[in-house]
């Protein structure tokens, strides 16, 4: 992105820090990209000021799941198999740009090697766009995500990974091309076709393997899993987010609240297939998987809010049935369940950031990290579902610079 515009005063803010309500209105003081300073200190004399006024100022959004190669066409089949990856990064550019405007100033990205040059992109001021960490696949013959493609599409060797030693070498590929994490699956989806969501998809010792080959390279790794016995077997080994986790029983809450895993509930994928599928003539598939899936996966959420499971936001937001932009809907969803406002902004602040390694970084109002500030015509800490409004977030401040200004 375009380097810092230069120092900025945000005066007398009310300001949710990422962690909670700061009792008192503050200064928040930008300056090379970084919080300078919160409270009072001093502030260059060309300094931009903003006056904060009724608005409510808090950390840019954070999405832990979207999958931005992925556009709102009708023939999703046709796209993935007609586009080449080229083309996909600028795909992937229009939908990161529609998602900074709704105020998510960091993703994570489920994606392939052209989100990698998208995030080196914007990393080297070459255009302008969130802060990206962007996923490398490895998937068995037949699972999720090689579903995904149509039976008769031509597979290359590296598209699939199957035993200790490939599956080992498919995540170093993926570390040489500059990802961030690894994603893998442990279980069949809703998208994929020909599968069910309870297979139980590679071996513990591939899983194992995996987990140790990412860690070894710094990478941390999410894992898709929706049947019950697939989030069991994730959870047995050392992932570290641990994506959908659809199907939850009694058993896998417990798993999860012993392992160091982080769940990312993903609501908005199954809640936009279910209401708005037949209207979009989605594939018969996903309806037909959907609908329980959707009720198990609230049923989920219920489970993890009662028992105190660390979650983080993500949305899964893909296509036409959830939009690259709308992605604030789950902070509405989540608050339908039993969440609270204020719980669901730090799900989607501070603890997203944590969540994949971006705590020192991003997440909070606090001295040392990045100035990625949004300021709130409104209180979503009382009405979460204005953030679906762009509108009402009237300045979007990325990095020390402000990206996006309504005012």
């Amino acid at each position: 992105m375009s380097p810092a515009e230069g120092p900025i005063l945000i005066e007398r803010a009310r300001c949710f820090d990422g962690t909670k309500v700061l009792p008192e209105r503050v200064d928040i003081y930008l300056d090379g990209g970084r919080i300078a300073w919160v409270g009072s200190g001093s502030a260059a004399p060309d300094a931009r000021r903003i006056k904060a006024g009724d608005r409510l100022v808090m950390p840019g959004l954070i999405d832990t799941h979207v999958h931005l190669e992925s556009p709102a066409v009708p023939d999703r089949t046709g796209y993935v198999v007609r586009t080449p990856e080229p083309l996909m990064a600028f795909y992937a550019a229009y939908n990161a740009r529609l998602t900074l405007e709704a105020g998510f100033t960091t993703l994570r990205n489920m994606g392939s090697n052209a989100s990698v040059a998208l995030r080196n992109a914007i990393d080297r001021n070459l255009i302008e766009g969130p802060r990206i960490l962007t996923g490398g696949v490895v998937d068995m013959t037949g699972g999720h995500f090689d579903l995904f493609r149509p039976l008769i599409y031509p597979r290359q060797p590296e598209d699939t990974a199957d035993g200790e030693a490939s599956v080992r070498q498919a995540v170093r590929r993926h570390v040489r091309a500059g990802v961030d994490f690894i994603k893998i699956a442990t279980t069949g989806g809703i998208a994929s076709e020909g599968d069910d969501s309870d297979w139980v998809t590679y071996s513990e010792t591939e899983i194992a393997a995996i987990c140790d080959e990412a860690h070894n390279l710094k990478r941390h790794v999410a894992c898709h899993a929706q049947g019950t016995a697939g989030i069991k077997r994730a959870l047995g080994a050392d992932i570290d987010t641990l994506e959908h986790g659809t199907f939850m029983d009694a058993e896998g809450l417990q798993m999860l609240l012993r392992s160091r895993a982080i769940l990312m509930p993903t609501l908005s994928f199954f809640h936009g297939v279910v209401t708005r599928g037949r209207a979009l003539n989605l594939p018969a598939h996903w309806q037909e998987k959907c609908g329980p899936a959707y009720e198990a996966a609230k049923a989920t959420v219920r489970m993890a809010r009662a028992a105190g499971v660390r979650i983080a936001y993500g949305t899964d937001s893909a296509g036409r049935h959830a939009p690259h932009g709308d992605n604030a809907v789950e902070l509405a969803l989540m608050v339908e369940l039993g969440y609270t406002p204020e719980q669901m902004l730090v799900a989607a602040t501070s603890d997203a950031a944590a969540a994949i390694g971006l705590g020192a970084e991003t997440g909070r109002i606090a001295p040392g990290l990045s100035a990625d500030v949004l300021l709130i015509n409104g209180d979503p800490l009382t009405d979460i579902a204005l953030l679906q409004d762009k509108s009402c977030i009237e300045q979007i401040i990325l990095r020390g610079r402000v990206a996006v200004d309504r005012t």
